[in-house]
């Protein structure tokens, strides 16, 4: 009896520490990333889309996300706050595609 209790509880302690605890760390951090938003951030959205916050509201923020083009999103919509390397990193990954697309013609 006591040994099938015993693989119960690691049967659970394995669980946890790999099902239960990354996922509330990945949503604490979520959180934490979506109270932190400012404005003049670089943002993605979880469609994609790439922008800049310029007012940050209760539930929602405005993104412009061209040449005075502002859509209006809700704080959940946002995906990841872009810094300065992934920008730059991006930058060079869109320049080596265009170089390699003018190569193959």
């Amino acid at each position: 009896m006591s040994q099938n209790f015993i693989v119960l509880a690691a049967m659970f302690g394995f669980m946890y520490f790999l099902l239960i605890r990354p996922q509330k760390k990945q949503m604490e951090s979520r959180k934490r990333m979506m109270e932190g938003l400012a404005a003049g951030d670089v943002v993605s959205t979880i469609g994609g889309i790439k922008g800049t916050i310029k007012m940050v509201m209760e539930d929602s923020v405005i993104l412009e996300i061209a040449d005075n083009v502002n859509v209006e999103l809700l704080k959940s919509a946002v995906g990841s706050v872009i810094t300065d390397d992934e920008e730059a990193e991006d930058e060079e990954e869109d320049f080596e595609e265009e170089t390699e697309e003018e190569k193959s013609l």
